[in-house]
Formats: structure tokens, sequence, C-alpha cells
């Protein structure tokens, strides 16, 4: 299932244009610089995952970036959710995530929702003690773009020996395809948003639709789950395994507002 390091050249097979979304501005900088020496083209940067989101929503399907340099950890949406809601909706955009918080879960999670690789900060440190140990000169960013490329997986070994003993689990999707079809495009939409730290109005702005609209969403579907408020339909839909929040798979991430 997933490439094996020894198989990959450390060479860029052809040009894309990346987006990358990170908070952190030393990180963004160091990555800009990558995706520069690399060859590629940087389509557009974002600081939080609703920035992302919503400078997506303002671009023609023709112009979308090819790739995805998500850091796991970023406010207002998180990135296991800004996954799902490109499984939901930008299905064409690959994603990389990067992070320096992570355990099994959470990177089971990642490639269940629809990620490419996962790959560790020690990239950005090449010259650490740990990345030489494994990687040598070799760049795993670079690595793991050749593999996004020829449409495998990519696993950071510095996070998992054996990557293939990884264990996917069921995605929200298949979930809610197999048990909960009635919920058409929009509600699946809204449903995923939700789970993230955004008002109405944010959610209605890229929805592309009114407050009002959104608020009735969630009216319907507190009646159809049988839950009295927002909050509480965060928790059913969690419960039923049709949303998920990365702070329940990780869990030296602290709470789910921290994210």
């Amino acid at each position: 299932m997933f490439v094996p390091y020894k198989a990959l050249t450390n060479k860029t097979k052809n040009m894309l244009t990346i987006a990358i979304a990170n908070n952190n501005p030393l990180e963004m900088d160091v990555l800009v610089q990558q995706v520069n020496k690399l060859g590629h083209k940087l389509v557009l940067t974002a600081l939080d995952g609703y920035d992302l989101l919503v400078q997506l929503s303002k671009l023609p399907n023709h112009k979308l970036p090819n790739l995805l340099l998500l850091d796991v950890k970023l406010p207002k949406i998180n990135g296991l959710i800004v996954t799902m809601y490109f499984a939901n909706k930008y299905q064409s955009i690959k994603i990389i995530a990067i992070s320096s918080y992570t355990n099994d879960s959470l990177i089971a999670e990642m490639f269940t929702e629809g990620a490419s690789a996962f790959i560790t900060k020690y990239f950005l440190t090449p010259n650490s003690v740990a990345y030489k140990n494994v990687y040598g000169t070799a760049n795993v960013l670079q690595l793991a773009i050749e593999a996004v490329q020829k449409g495998q997986l990519f696993c950071d070994r510095l996070l998992v020996n054996h990557p293939n003993n990884i264990k996917i689990t069921v995605p929200t999707s298949a979930i809610i395809n197999k048990c909960y079809s009635f919920l058409k495009p929009p509600k699946r939409e809204f449903i995923i948003l939700n789970g993230a730290d955004l008002s109405f109005s944010e959610i209605a702005i890229l929805m592309n639709t009114t407050e009002s609209t959104v608020k009735e969403y969630s009216s319907i579907l507190c009646k159809k789950f049988d839950v009295k408020n927002r909050y509480l339909l965060t928790q059913a839909f969690y419960e039923l395994g049709i949303v998920k929040q990365a702070v329940y798979y990780d869990n030296t991430m602290g709470t789910k507002q921290d994210w």
C-alpha cells in the first residue's frame, strides 16, 4: 500500500501547483523556500484552515492546486477536518500532512480520510542527527511529493518503521454513504464544517449561502438526530462516526479549543 522508501529516487517527476497551510511564519518561510527549490509553483498560502478554504472557494476548478502541504495542527479548522472536507469537495487536490505532534491513531485517521502522505517537521532541520540517521542527504518532502505523483502513499520513516502496519479505519464518507445516504451534499458539507471552530456566518461564506440557510440546516439535523443544539449535534456526529475530531486521536494536543 505504501511506497517503500528505497523505491524512491529523490527526483521530482513534474512541476506541481502547491498550496501551503501552516500557522507558524518561520515554518511557512522554509516551506515556501522548499517549494521553490524543488521547482514547483506556489499558488496560495494560508495561516489557518478557514483562510485556506476561503481562498480555495474563490478559485475556479482549473486553477485549484495539485497538492496541499497541510499542517495538522491549524487554528479554526484543523488538518483532519480539512482532509475530510477535501474528500467531500476537493478530491483532485492531494494532501501531504505535516506535523510535529503525532501518534499512530492520528496518522491512521489522516490516511483514512484521504491524505496521500504524512511527514514530520524534521525535514525543516535536515542537519539534525535524527533526520540524518534515517534519510542522510535525501529530502523527505521531495520523496513524499514523488510518491504522490506516482499515485502512491508515503509515510515518514521517522514516524513509522513499517507503514503497511498502519491500521486504516473506515472513512466518514463511507459511513455516510452506507448508513446516512439521505444526507445530501449541502448537509454533508455543513456536517464537516460544523465540527470546526466556526460561526454560522463563517460556514455560510464557505458554503456560498446565507446564514439563515445554515441555521436551517442545523435545525433540521438537530431534529433528525434528536438533539437540542449544535454542540450536541457535533457530539452525535462524532459518536456515529460521520465526523472526526483530531484531538480525540492525539491527546498530546490539548483540548478541542487548542486546535
